[in-house]
C-alpha cells in the first residue's frame, strides 16, 4: 500500500542520510543506493496510481457526512457564533450525537430543536444557532475552507502548496542536471586519464 511504502522510504531515506554522513565501506554505499532505488520505485508507483485513480466525488462527500465528522465544527459554531466555552460546546455536541443516535438520526437530519433539546439537557438553557448556522457547520466542504492555517487543506493553501512544490521540482531539476553533468564530466576526464596511461 501507500502507506508502507511511505514508511519503508522514510526510514530507508534517514538510514541513508546516517549512513551519508559517516561512509565508512561498501555497505554504507550500498545503504544509501538501496534508499535511492526504493524511492524512485515508489515514485513510479505512486504516479501510476494519481494517473489512473477515478475520484467518486459524490461518494466522498456522502462518506464524510455519514458519521459526524463534522461534529466539532458544529462545538465551534457554537463557541463562534454564541460565546460558548468550548468544553460545554463539545459536552452539546456529544449529548446531542447521542441522541440523535438513538432517534435513529444523522448529520443531516439535525435541526435547531434537537440543538436546544441537547443544550438545556447540559446547561438548561438553548444554545439558539440558527438552520443556517447548522447547516454551514455540517457542510464539509465549509470545513475544508475553514482550514486555511500554513499545510492546511484549504483551496488556496493547497494551490500555494501546489505552486511552491513544482517550483522546488524545477530547482531539483535543475540540479540534478547540473550534477548529471559533472558526473560525464568526471567519466571522460576519467577515460582520457586511462588512454593515457595505457599509451592509446
Amino acid at each position: 500500500s501507500v502507506r508502507d511504502w511511505s514508511s519503508d522510504v522514510c526510514s530507508s531515506d534517514l538510514g541513508a542520510i546516517v549512513q551519508y554522513r559517516n561512509v565508512s565501506g561498501l555497505g554504507s554505499l550500498k545503504e544509501v543506493g538501496f534508499s535511492f532505488e526504493l524511492t524512485a520505485r515508489s515514485l513510479r508507483a505512486i504516479s501510476g496510481i494519481m494517473t489512473t485513480m477515478k475520484v467518486k466525488t459524490e461518494r466522498m462527500r456522502e462518506q464524510s457526512t455519514a458519521a459526524w465528522a463534522q461534529a466539532s465544527d458544529l462545538a465551534g459554531a457554537m463557541v463562534s457564533q454564541k460565546g460558548l466555552p468550548w468544553r460545554t460546546a463539545y459536552q452539546i455536541v456529544a449529548i446531542l450525537v447521542r441522541q440523535s443516535m438513538e432517534a435513529g438520526k444523522g448529520e443531516k437530519d439535525v435541526t435547531p430543536e434537537m440543538v436546544d433539546r441537547a443544550a438545556v439537557e447540559y446547561t438548561d438553557k438553548p444554545v439558539g444557532l440558527s438552520a443556517q448556522e447548522i447547516k454551514k457547520a455540517f457542510d464539509p466542504l465549509e470545513c475544508v475552507k475553514a482550514r486555511t492555517l500554513i499545510g492546511g487543506p484549504a483551496p488556496e493553501q493547497v494551490r500555494r502548496q501546489l505552486e511552491e512544490s513544482r517550483q522546488a521540482l524545477l530547482t531539483d531539476q535543475k540540479i540534478f542536471e547540473e550534477l548529471q553533468g559533472q558526473i560525464k564530466a568526471g567519466e571522460n576526464k576519467m577515460e582520457a586519464a586511462e588512454k593515457a596511461l595505457l599509451g592509446t
